[in-house]
Protein backbone atom coordinates (compact mmCIF):
# COMPACT_ATOMS: atom_id res chain seq x y z
CA UNK A 1 0.00 0.00 0.00
CA UNK A 2 1.64 3.38 -0.92
CA UNK A 3 0.66 5.69 1.74
CA UNK A 4 0.41 9.14 0.88
CA UNK A 5 0.33 12.23 3.24
CA UNK A 6 0.32 16.12 2.83
CA UNK A 7 3.86 17.38 3.92
CA UNK A 8 3.40 20.87 3.09
CA UNK A 9 -0.43 22.41 3.78
CA UNK A 10 0.16 22.70 7.70
CA UNK A 11 3.81 25.23 7.22
CA UNK A 12 1.79 28.00 8.46
CA UNK A 13 0.28 26.64 11.39
CA UNK A 14 2.97 24.89 12.70
CA UNK A 15 5.48 28.08 12.45
CA UNK A 16 3.03 30.39 14.04
CA UNK A 17 3.21 28.40 16.80
CA UNK A 18 5.96 28.03 17.12
CA UNK A 19 7.30 31.39 17.53
CA UNK A 20 4.34 31.88 20.01
CA UNK A 21 5.65 29.38 21.77
CA UNK A 22 9.13 31.56 21.78
CA UNK A 23 7.30 34.38 23.40
CA UNK A 24 5.69 32.07 25.70
CA UNK A 25 9.22 30.84 26.94
CA UNK A 26 11.30 33.65 26.60
CA UNK A 27 8.65 36.05 28.64
CA UNK A 28 8.21 33.01 31.30
CA UNK A 29 4.07 33.66 30.50
CA UNK A 30 3.64 30.05 31.65
CA UNK A 31 4.75 30.85 35.08
CA UNK A 32 3.01 34.40 35.36
CA UNK A 33 -0.07 32.80 34.16
CA UNK A 34 0.47 30.16 37.17
CA UNK A 35 0.83 32.49 40.06
CA UNK A 36 -1.93 34.97 38.80
CA UNK A 37 -4.35 31.87 39.02
CA UNK A 38 -3.01 31.12 42.74
CA UNK A 39 -3.46 35.11 43.80
CA UNK A 40 -0.09 35.88 43.58
CA UNK A 41 1.79 39.00 42.32
CA UNK A 42 5.00 37.94 40.83
CA UNK A 43 5.79 40.85 38.74
CA UNK A 44 10.21 40.92 37.92
CA UNK A 45 12.23 40.80 34.50
CA UNK A 46 14.37 37.44 36.04
CA UNK A 47 14.94 35.60 33.26
CA UNK A 48 11.87 37.44 30.63
CA UNK A 49 13.74 38.77 27.41
CA UNK A 50 12.85 39.48 23.77
CA UNK A 51 13.37 37.52 20.40
CA UNK A 52 14.91 40.65 19.04
CA UNK A 53 19.07 39.98 19.16
CA UNK A 54 18.74 36.32 19.79
CA UNK A 55 20.03 33.56 18.24
CA UNK A 56 17.69 30.98 16.53
CA UNK A 57 19.22 27.23 15.73
CA UNK A 58 16.75 25.75 13.50
CA UNK A 59 17.53 22.27 12.86
CA UNK A 60 15.80 20.87 9.57
CA UNK A 61 15.39 23.82 7.19
CA UNK A 62 13.21 22.02 4.98
CA UNK A 63 9.28 23.98 4.30
CA UNK A 64 8.16 24.65 8.18
CA UNK A 65 11.94 25.60 9.21
CA UNK A 66 12.54 27.93 6.31
CA UNK A 67 8.84 29.90 6.66
CA UNK A 68 10.09 30.04 10.18
CA UNK A 69 13.16 31.55 9.83
CA UNK A 70 11.95 33.99 8.05
CA UNK A 71 9.12 35.25 10.38
CA UNK A 72 12.11 34.88 13.13
CA UNK A 73 13.76 37.51 11.33
CA UNK A 74 11.63 39.77 10.91
CA UNK A 75 11.50 39.62 14.76
CA UNK A 76 15.21 41.19 14.58
CA UNK A 77 17.02 36.69 15.75
CA UNK A 78 19.99 35.86 13.99
CA UNK A 79 19.36 32.78 11.49
CA UNK A 80 21.49 29.88 12.25
CA UNK A 81 20.45 25.84 11.04
CA UNK A 82 22.09 22.67 10.88
CA UNK A 83 20.65 20.13 7.43
CA UNK A 84 22.28 17.38 5.81
CA UNK A 85 20.65 18.19 2.43
CA UNK A 86 23.55 19.68 0.90
CA UNK A 87 20.10 21.84 -1.18
CA UNK A 88 18.92 23.08 2.06
CA UNK A 89 22.40 24.19 3.13
CA UNK A 90 22.66 25.93 -0.18
CA UNK A 91 18.92 27.57 0.11
CA UNK A 92 20.19 28.74 3.90
CA UNK A 93 23.14 30.29 2.97
CA UNK A 94 22.16 32.05 -0.14
CA UNK A 95 19.39 33.60 2.08
CA UNK A 96 22.10 35.01 4.66
CA UNK A 97 21.19 32.33 7.37
CA UNK A 98 24.87 30.89 9.30
CA UNK A 99 24.92 27.13 8.30
CA UNK A 100 26.05 25.11 11.53
CA UNK A 101 28.93 21.90 11.14
CA UNK A 102 27.00 19.55 13.35
CA UNK A 103 23.98 18.97 15.64
CA UNK A 104 26.35 19.98 18.43
CA UNK A 105 27.32 23.23 17.11
CA UNK A 106 23.32 24.45 16.15
CA UNK A 107 22.70 23.56 20.17
CA UNK A 108 25.60 25.83 21.21
CA UNK A 109 25.28 28.32 18.99
CA UNK A 110 21.39 29.32 19.82
CA UNK A 111 19.68 30.89 22.76
CA UNK A 112 16.63 28.96 20.95
CA UNK A 113 16.59 25.56 19.48
CA UNK A 114 13.68 24.12 17.45
CA UNK A 115 13.51 21.06 15.63
CA UNK A 116 11.70 20.56 12.41
CA UNK A 117 13.38 17.17 10.44
CA UNK A 118 11.11 14.53 8.54
CA UNK A 119 10.92 11.26 9.68
CA UNK A 120 13.80 9.99 7.86
CA UNK A 121 17.25 11.72 6.48
CA UNK A 122 17.92 12.45 3.34
CA UNK A 123 20.04 9.35 2.68
CA UNK A 124 16.61 7.41 3.73
CA UNK A 125 17.61 6.58 7.29
CA UNK A 126 15.36 7.07 10.23
CA UNK A 127 15.83 9.90 12.38
CA UNK A 128 14.91 8.46 15.37
CA UNK A 129 16.97 8.90 18.44
CA UNK A 130 18.47 12.07 16.68
CA UNK A 131 19.49 13.68 19.66
CA UNK A 132 20.56 12.72 23.38
CA UNK A 133 21.29 14.17 26.66
CA UNK A 134 24.63 15.58 24.89
CA UNK A 135 22.67 17.78 22.80
CA UNK A 136 20.63 18.88 25.38
CA UNK A 137 23.37 19.99 27.88
CA UNK A 138 24.92 22.18 25.05
CA UNK A 139 22.40 24.75 24.37
CA UNK A 140 23.56 28.03 24.24
CA UNK A 141 27.61 27.19 25.33
CA UNK A 142 28.05 29.49 23.03
CA UNK A 143 25.85 32.44 24.28
CA UNK A 144 25.66 34.89 27.19
CA UNK A 145 24.98 33.61 30.66
CA UNK A 146 21.66 34.91 30.38
CA UNK A 147 20.44 33.00 27.22
CA UNK A 148 16.34 32.18 27.24
CA UNK A 149 18.18 28.59 26.31
CA UNK A 150 14.69 27.11 25.34
CA UNK A 151 14.39 24.07 23.21
CA UNK A 152 10.93 23.50 21.04
CA UNK A 153 10.04 19.71 19.45
CA UNK A 154 6.85 20.81 17.22
CA UNK A 155 8.12 17.84 14.56
CA UNK A 156 8.65 13.99 15.70
CA UNK A 157 7.83 12.62 19.28
CA UNK A 158 10.35 9.18 18.61
CA UNK A 159 13.70 12.24 17.79
CA UNK A 160 15.01 12.12 21.87
CA UNK A 161 13.90 10.24 24.64
CA UNK A 162 11.64 12.40 27.46
CA UNK A 163 13.83 11.63 29.92
CA UNK A 164 16.88 13.15 28.16
CA UNK A 165 15.48 16.20 27.91
CA UNK A 166 13.86 16.08 31.55
CA UNK A 167 17.25 15.72 32.46
CA UNK A 168 18.65 18.47 31.04
CA UNK A 169 15.56 20.75 32.51
CA UNK A 170 16.38 19.53 35.82
CA UNK A 171 20.05 19.63 35.87
CA UNK A 172 19.16 23.68 34.12
CA UNK A 173 21.19 23.09 30.80
CA UNK A 174 17.95 23.65 28.96
CA UNK A 175 16.19 26.25 30.93
CA UNK A 176 12.48 26.02 29.04
CA UNK A 177 10.84 23.48 26.05
CA UNK A 178 8.03 23.59 24.38
CA UNK A 179 6.68 19.70 23.53
CA UNK A 180 3.94 19.35 20.80
CA UNK A 181 4.82 16.00 19.55
CA UNK A 182 5.68 12.61 22.01
CA UNK A 183 7.15 9.16 21.35
CA UNK A 184 3.65 7.78 22.43
CA UNK A 185 0.36 9.65 21.55
CA UNK A 186 -3.44 7.93 21.68
CA UNK A 187 -5.52 7.71 18.79
CA UNK A 188 -8.61 9.81 20.49
CA UNK A 189 -9.00 11.69 23.49
CA UNK A 190 -10.53 8.68 25.12
CA UNK A 191 -7.80 6.91 25.61
CA UNK A 192 -5.33 6.77 28.60
CA UNK A 193 -2.31 8.76 28.17
CA UNK A 194 0.74 9.84 30.18
CA UNK A 195 2.12 13.10 29.49
CA UNK A 196 6.33 12.10 30.54
CA UNK A 197 6.73 16.43 31.41
CA UNK A 198 3.57 16.58 33.53
CA UNK A 199 5.50 16.98 36.58
CA UNK A 200 7.64 19.84 35.65
CA UNK A 201 6.86 23.20 35.59
CA UNK A 202 8.71 24.80 32.73
CA UNK A 203 8.14 22.08 29.92
CA UNK A 204 4.86 23.17 27.85
CA UNK A 205 3.12 20.75 26.73
CA UNK A 206 0.68 21.22 23.89
CA UNK A 207 -1.01 17.61 22.17
CA UNK A 208 0.04 17.55 18.96
CA UNK A 209 -1.90 20.76 17.65
CA UNK A 210 1.00 22.48 15.11
CA UNK A 211 -1.48 21.69 12.36
CA UNK A 212 -4.96 21.66 14.33
CA UNK A 213 -6.04 24.87 12.73
CA UNK A 214 -9.43 26.43 10.73
CA UNK A 215 -6.88 27.38 8.12
CA UNK A 216 -4.71 24.13 7.91
CA UNK A 217 -7.31 21.66 8.32
CA UNK A 218 -9.75 22.24 4.95
CA UNK A 219 -5.92 22.96 3.39
CA UNK A 220 -4.57 19.45 3.98
CA UNK A 221 -8.20 17.97 2.97
CA UNK A 222 -8.11 20.10 -0.64
CA UNK A 223 -4.23 18.38 -1.46
CA UNK A 224 -5.20 14.90 -0.74
CA UNK A 225 -8.39 15.05 -2.54
CA UNK A 226 -5.98 16.21 -5.34
CA UNK A 227 -3.65 13.92 -4.65
CA UNK A 228 -5.99 11.00 -4.64
CA UNK A 229 -7.35 12.63 -8.05
CA UNK A 230 -3.94 12.45 -9.68
CA UNK A 231 -3.23 8.39 -8.42
CA UNK A 232 -7.00 7.45 -9.82
CA UNK A 233 -6.95 9.41 -12.91
CA UNK A 234 -3.35 9.19 -14.25
CA UNK A 235 -1.67 6.71 -11.97
CA UNK A 236 0.86 9.89 -10.40
CA UNK A 237 1.69 9.40 -6.85
CA UNK A 238 2.63 12.15 -5.09
CA UNK A 239 3.72 12.85 -1.26
CA UNK A 240 4.01 9.56 -0.61
CA UNK A 241 5.69 8.72 3.00
CA UNK A 242 7.94 5.83 1.57
CA UNK A 243 9.83 9.39 -0.67
CA UNK A 244 8.90 12.25 0.45
CA UNK A 245 9.69 14.92 -1.83
CA UNK A 246 9.54 12.43 -5.04
CA UNK A 247 6.50 12.72 -7.43
CA UNK A 248 6.12 9.51 -9.82
CA UNK A 249 4.27 10.52 -12.85
CA UNK A 250 3.64 10.48 -16.35
CA UNK A 251 2.30 13.65 -18.66
CA UNK A 252 1.50 12.66 -22.29
CA UNK A 253 -1.82 13.72 -24.27
CA UNK A 254 -4.26 11.62 -24.10
CA UNK A 255 -6.02 9.56 -25.51
CA UNK A 256 -3.87 6.89 -23.44
CA UNK A 257 -3.81 4.22 -20.66
CA UNK A 258 -2.19 3.75 -17.59
CA UNK A 259 -0.89 0.79 -16.34
CA UNK A 260 0.22 0.96 -12.76
CA UNK A 261 2.29 -1.62 -10.57
CA UNK A 262 3.55 -1.75 -7.28
CA UNK A 263 5.95 -4.79 -7.09
CA UNK A 264 9.02 -6.10 -5.29
CA UNK A 265 12.34 -4.45 -6.02
CA UNK A 266 13.81 -8.16 -6.81
CA UNK A 267 15.75 -8.51 -10.07
CA UNK A 268 13.00 -10.10 -12.80
CA UNK A 269 9.77 -7.95 -11.67
CA UNK A 270 10.53 -4.58 -13.94
CA UNK A 271 11.72 -6.89 -16.91
CA UNK A 272 8.06 -9.11 -16.74
CA UNK A 273 5.86 -6.13 -16.68
CA UNK A 274 8.56 -4.34 -20.21
CA UNK A 275 8.00 -7.89 -21.57
CA UNK A 276 4.24 -8.21 -21.33
CA UNK A 277 3.73 -4.39 -22.53
CA UNK A 278 5.63 -5.10 -25.90
CA UNK A 279 4.26 -8.99 -26.16
CA UNK A 280 0.36 -7.22 -26.10
CA UNK A 281 1.75 -5.26 -29.12
CA UNK A 282 1.54 -1.99 -27.26
CA UNK A 283 3.22 0.90 -26.98
CA UNK A 284 5.20 2.71 -24.13
CA UNK A 285 4.43 6.01 -24.47
CA UNK A 286 6.33 7.18 -21.51
CA UNK A 287 7.29 5.79 -18.31
CA UNK A 288 8.22 6.51 -14.75
CA UNK A 289 9.91 4.22 -11.68
CA UNK A 290 11.10 4.45 -8.18
CA UNK A 291 12.27 1.94 -6.13
CA UNK A 292 11.78 1.84 -2.00
CA UNK A 293 14.23 -0.31 -0.62
CA UNK A 294 13.51 0.08 2.78
CA UNK A 295 10.03 -1.57 2.18
CA UNK A 296 11.47 -4.23 -0.91
CA UNK A 297 9.00 -2.72 -2.99
CA UNK A 298 9.06 -0.15 -6.40
CA UNK A 299 6.48 1.74 -8.34
CA UNK A 300 6.50 1.44 -12.06
CA UNK A 301 3.55 3.37 -14.42
CA UNK A 302 3.74 3.27 -17.77
CA UNK A 303 1.50 5.18 -20.22
CA UNK A 304 0.32 2.79 -23.01
CA UNK A 305 -1.96 3.16 -26.48
CA UNK A 306 -3.97 0.17 -26.11
CA UNK A 307 -4.88 -1.99 -22.43
CA UNK A 308 -3.61 -5.11 -22.49
CA UNK A 309 -6.12 -8.01 -21.49
CA UNK A 310 -7.15 -9.81 -18.55
CA UNK A 311 -5.41 -12.25 -19.94
CA UNK A 312 -2.32 -10.50 -20.76
CA UNK A 313 -2.60 -9.13 -17.20
CA UNK A 314 -2.48 -12.74 -15.45
CA UNK A 315 0.41 -13.47 -17.68
CA UNK A 316 2.42 -10.51 -16.75
CA UNK A 317 1.89 -11.30 -13.38
CA UNK A 318 2.90 -14.91 -14.01
CA UNK A 319 6.04 -13.96 -15.71
CA UNK A 320 6.97 -11.63 -12.72
CA UNK A 321 6.41 -14.69 -10.24
CA UNK A 322 8.72 -16.92 -12.56
CA UNK A 323 11.73 -14.15 -13.26
CA UNK A 324 11.83 -12.84 -10.10
CA UNK A 325 11.28 -16.61 -8.11
CA UNK A 326 9.22 -14.73 -5.79
CA UNK A 327 5.39 -15.64 -5.73
CA UNK A 328 4.32 -12.15 -4.30
CA UNK A 329 6.36 -10.44 -7.02
CA UNK A 330 3.53 -8.24 -8.21
CA UNK A 331 1.53 -6.61 -5.06
CA UNK A 332 -0.71 -4.55 -6.77
CA UNK A 333 -1.65 -4.08 -10.15
CA UNK A 334 -4.18 -1.24 -12.01
CA UNK A 335 -4.95 0.00 -15.61
CA UNK A 336 -7.26 2.47 -16.49
CA UNK A 337 -7.85 5.12 -19.39
CA UNK A 338 -6.55 8.50 -18.89
CA UNK A 339 -9.08 11.51 -19.36
CA UNK A 340 -6.10 14.03 -19.13
CA UNK A 341 -2.27 15.55 -18.76
CA UNK A 342 -0.96 15.19 -15.45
Amino acid sequence: VLVLNDPVSNGRSVVEMVIGEMIVLARRLYTANRSGRQHRWTKDSTRRYELMNKTLSIIGLGNIGQQLARLADAFGMDICFYDESDVAEEVGTTLGWTACSSLADAFRKGDFVTVHVSAEDPQGQPNRGLLDYSHFCQLGDDRPDNSPRAFINAARGFLYAPTDLKRAVDEGHVRAAAVDVFPEEPGSADEDWTNPYAEMDNVFTTPHIGAATQEAQPRIASRMATSTQLLNEHGTVRDTVFGQGHTIGINTEPPHWVLAVVHSDVRGTKKAIDDSIYEAGASNLQSSHRDFPDLGIAYDINAIDQPLTDDQLSSLIESAVSLSDDPRAIRAIRQFEAHGTT
